[in-house]
């Protein structure tokens, strides 16, 4: 990254987490929502009889942290992810 990008991201509020810690009860759904997501992709890939399930499975759970950390339906609306308070 460049260092025009890293002042950038630096200068914007809006696009950092607003806690430097995850509490127990939201790291057990997030770990709860990446182990039922690593079946569901075990599952897609047997029903289709085709593709490698490694990767997804290794990148589930840093797709579970931001989906969880973040907004995205307001992402969606508003063209910019929000941290959720």
């Amino acid at each position: 990254m460049s260092d025009n990008m890293k002042i950038w991201f630096k200068e914007k509020e809006e696009y950092r987490f607003k806690s430097k810690n995850i509490s127990e009860e939201i790291l057990s759904k997030m770990l709860d929502t990446a182990r039922l997501c690593r079946g569901d992709i075990v599952k897609m890939t047997t029903v289709s009889g085709s593709g490698y399930s490694g990767g997804s499975k290794s990148s589930i759970d840093i797709y579970t942290y931001i989906y969880c950390l973040t907004d995205l339906m307001n992402a969606k609306t508003s063209g910019v992810l929000t941290v959720k308070s």
